[in-house]
């Protein structure tokens, strides 16, 4: 059983592993950010904090890898353009509370 945990884990590892080698463009470029050092009028900071890289990647990076990955931006609708605001509010009056 144990040993079937552990194949499980290294292939996941392998898995990610290829998903990141992929990458190696976005890799090379953020190791020539951070050995050239943040710019205070661009990044607002004067150093490199782990925090600061990681907005960093969120915002250049996260979507890039979501492609190649498969994925896509999908947002839900927050309402229906058709819906009625009074059907709404009377279903609202009707339902059971919960």
């Amino acid at each position: 059983m144990l040993a079937k945990l552990r194949r499980k884990n290294s292939a996941t590892k392998q898995t990610l592993a290829t998903t990141f080698g992929r990458c190696a463009s976005q890799k090379a470029e953020l190791a020539r950010i951070v050995e050239t050092g943040p710019d205070l009028a661009v990044d607002g900071v004067v150093r490199w904090r782990r925090i600061d890289l990681q907005k960093l990647i969120k915002e250049r990076y996260v979507g890039t890898l979501l492609r190649q990955l498969g994925f896509s931006h999908v947002s839900a609708r927050p309402r229906h353009p058709g819906q009625d605001g009074e059907i709404v509010e009377a279903y609202k009056k009707t339902s059971r509370a919960r």
